[in-house]
């Protein structure tokens, strides 16, 4: 645990271009997110208050997402930078405003990961490796579920909710839906190269928790069986006989 405090301490950090990025795309997502503030008569003090919420929950929840990433590379020797995808963004605005704010297409971006040496000397496979970028790639998606299912218990907990929350908990869940699918400039696509059998578990995970949370079950172990089931059905009929 020392050795990775110290790694962190020495190797989380935003420099410039990436921070130029996430900005970029916390107000896309934001404004994507928040562009139907759910009023019948519009009114621009309460739509301006509206996205001034949206961008809290985006920068939060993108920076969580990201962060996870950051730190689970460091784990592994790898320093991962967040890239935005710049026409996923364009997508998403399209499908914003065309639906007039009723479907959601958020996709921020992804990471790039750039080999520590220093935290790889003597490791196996020196250089690049696909599966454990796939890995580093699935915690950001991981972390999206458990920022939501954090604030779901300890509002349930609490018996406290506010509309702020909700939304906090189905941008989360939106972020993790979106950022699996295997598309060039997301995750999932690190993922599904990493490992198509991590990729058919991660996929299966994330979408079982989001259809439990939606049935009222919280339940993690619900997540990893219907993910197992995923995996083995994906294993059954297709790895299997492509090997």
């Amino acid at each position: 645990m020392k050795e990775f405090k110290s790694r962190v301490r020495q190797f989380y950090r935003f420099d410039n271009e990436e921070l130029k990025h996430f900005i970029i795309a916390v107000l896309v997502c934001a404004f994507i997110f928040g562009f139907n503030d759910k009023q019948e008569v519009f009114e621009l003090g309460h739509w301006i208050v509206n996205f001034i919420g949206a961008i809290i929950i985006s920068g939060v929840a993108i920076f969580l997402h990201i962060s996870a990433q950051k730190l689970w590379g460091i784990k592994v020797g790898y320093e991962a930078r967040f890239k935005m995808s710049p026409y996923l963004l364009l997508i998403g605005l399209i499908v914003s405003v065309l639906s007039g704010g009723r479907w959601y297409f958020l996709a921020p971006g992804t990471i790039m990961l750039t080999h520590i040496t220093s935290l790889r000397l003597g490791a196996f496979r020196h250089g690049y490796n696909y599966t454990l970028a796939g890995y580093v790639a699935l915690a950001g998606p991981i972390m999206s579920v458990l920022a939501g299912m954090f604030v779901k218990v300890i509002w349930q907990i609490f018996n406290f909710t506010t509309p702020f929350l909700e939304q906090f908990i189905f941008f989360n869940f939106l972020l993790a839906f979106f950022s699996m699918l295997p598309l060039p400039g997301l995750s999932g696509l690190q993922v599904f190269f990493g490992s198509r059998m991590w990729f058919a578990l991660g996929v299966g995970c994330v979408f079982g928790y989001l259809i439990l949370f939606y049935m009222n079950m919280y339940s993690l172990f619900g997540a990893l069986f219907i993910g197992g089931v995923i995996w083995l059905l994906y294993y059954v009929t297709f790895e299997r006989k492509a090997w």
